[in-house]
């Protein structure tokens, strides 16, 4: 379950990165 939350986590902030680069 702590695995699941933490890949989501991680996908969210690189996900929030390279929204961030493209704007």
């Amino acid at each position: 379950m702590r695995k699941t939350i933490f890949a989501f986590l991680t996908g969210l902030m690189m996900f929030g990165t390279i929204t961030a680069a493209s704007a």
